[in-house]
């Protein structure tokens, strides 16, 4: 095993791709050339900027896979920036989620992929979101990421199917009594918080790229 995932060999992996004509191969994400090649893909998708906008989640190969079967908010961690539940969270900038599998590459043993959503400025009525910011921003992701224990979910996000707003930058201080702040410029984010949620996102999914291992230098004799 490399880290705490089992390998997919590449070979099984392009294998199941033919299944998903959605899914596009990548040189490595460690490649200096690699931020116009994908820009370049995000261009090729076809989308009214008017009226929509991309989303975009960082994970694995073998999570790629499995997200573009079903998504399910409940399988993710307890007590990140949006409250006490789980939820499904989306950047909303691709440079963002390339940081995030840059960091995460080498624990995913070099089986990064990143899920592209087309979703509309407007939500359909039929979907409650939660755009937090200011004090009211503060507050929740304050007690979120202190995971302060409760047997319900946060009160001012009860009943939203996504929620809207910043990312944390100075999550580790916020357990030493910080409170939280924003990067500069702010990261935003997306989050689905109920199966409502997970579903619409399922049907909006347009692409997945995902990024070949970097290759291993050969042996000298």
């Amino acid at each position: 095993t490399i880290g705490r995932y089992d390998p997919i060999k590449w070979s099984y992996f392009t294998k199941e791709a033919l299944n998903y004509p959605i899914l596009v191969q990548i040189r490595s994400i460690c490649s200096v050339s690699l931020e116009p090649q994908l820009h370049r893909i995000l261009d090729s998708i076809p989308r009214d900027k008017e009226t929509t906008e991309l989303y975009f989640h960082t994970t694995s190969w073998r999570g790629c896979l499995s997200i573009l079967n079903e998504i399910s908010h409940d399988i993710g961690r307890k007590c990140l920036d949006f409250g006490l539940t789980p939820g499904f969270y989306l950047s909303k900038d691709i440079l963002v989620a390339l940081e995030w599998g840059f960091k995460l590459n080498r624990a995913m043993g070099n089986q990064i992929a990143i899920i592209v959503f087309r979703l509309p400025k407007r939500f359909p009525d039929k979907l409650r979101r939660k755009d937090l910011i200011g004090e009211e921003w503060k507050e929740v992701t304050h007690i979120s990421r202190r995971c302060i224990t409760q047997p319900l979910e946060l009160e001012q996000l009860r009943g939203y199917d996504f929620v809207y707003g910043s990312m944390v930058a100075n999550v580790e201080d916020i357990a030493y009594g910080a409170r939280p702040e924003t990067h500069k410029p702010p990261k935003l984010q997306l989050v689905s918080k109920t199966r409502k949620g997970d579903e619409y996102l399922q049907n909006n999914i347009v692409k997945c790229i995902y990024f070949d291992p970097p290759q291993s230098k050969p042996r000298r004799s």
